[in-house]
């Protein structure tokens, strides 16, 4: 990764464009596609990240949890109160430091 700030707030400023857009995220995890096709709850949950406002959402390597980014504290709460709502399954905020 990069110690410039600036760096990584231009690749969440993609990153948030594309996944708002329709476009896929420039990362991906290949579980992650046959698993979402074999598995529709996490399609569904995978889903209803995107639609609380995440970007980028998909699985960890493991396929043990599923992330997605967000521009701020804010919209990161915001998301995580919808989907706690939604009752989705355990929910974590976390931020990066710099």
């Amino acid at each position: 990764m990069t110690n410039d700030f600036r760096d990584i707030k231009l690749f969440l400023e993609q990153l948030i464009k594309e996944g708002k857009s329709g476009t896929p995220p420039r990362f991906f995890n290949r579980l992650a596609g046959v698993t979402l096709e074999r598995h529709e709850s996490l399609k569904l949950l995978a889903r209803r990240m995107t639609e609380s406002g995440l970007a980028g959402v998909t699985m960890t390597g493991s396929g043990s949890a599923f992330f997605g980014i967000a521009t701020s504290r804010k919209e990161a709460s915001d998301s995580a109160e919808k989907l706690t709502r939604m009752d989705v399954g355990r929910i974590f905020v976390a931020e990066s430091t710099s």
